[in-house]
């Protein structure tokens, strides 16, 4: 799954809730990256990466409003 298989109005819910740190952590894993490559690209730490995704995957799995 990629950010762009998304449905657009799913997107907008996301981008509203998320923080935009969220939104680049979830947007490079669904795009394939590690969470050892995010963090290199971000230079955030990998508890951090962790955090975002684990916020970003329960948003995902809410259902659409």
């Amino acid at each position: 799954m990629s950010w762009k298989d998304l449905p657009q109005p799913r997107r907008t819910q996301l981008e509203a809730t998320l923080t935009s740190r969220q939104l680049d952590v979830l947007i490079l894993h669904l795009a394939g990256c590690s969470q050892r490559r995010i963090v290199t690209m971000l230079g955030i730490s990998r508890t951090t990466v962790r955090d975002h995704l684990t916020t970003a995957i329960a948003k995902l799995e809410e259902p659409a409003a």
